[in-house]
């Protein structure tokens, strides 16, 4: 069941590219630059934070004694 979960929330995680042509907001370069660098943030620190999930994950059932 665990890793059913594991393995849906990495394909979650490769489905969702970072941004798309369409996102980006026309105007001088520098606010390009920004948005890009403003979105590519959040999708990093979302993808950290799902990382820290699986990773807790895993070593609450590695150290899980019955």
């Amino acid at each position: 069941m665990f890793i059913r979960r594991v393995s849906l929330s990495l394909c979650l995680i490769t489905q969702h590219p970072p941004f798309s042509s369409k996102q980006i907001v026309m105007g001088s370069d520098d606010a390009k630059r920004r948005s890009q660098s403003k979105r590519l943030g959040k999708f990093l620190k979302e993808q950290r934070g799902r990382l820290y999930i699986i990773k807790r994950c895993v070593v609450m059932l590695l150290c899980w004694n019955d």
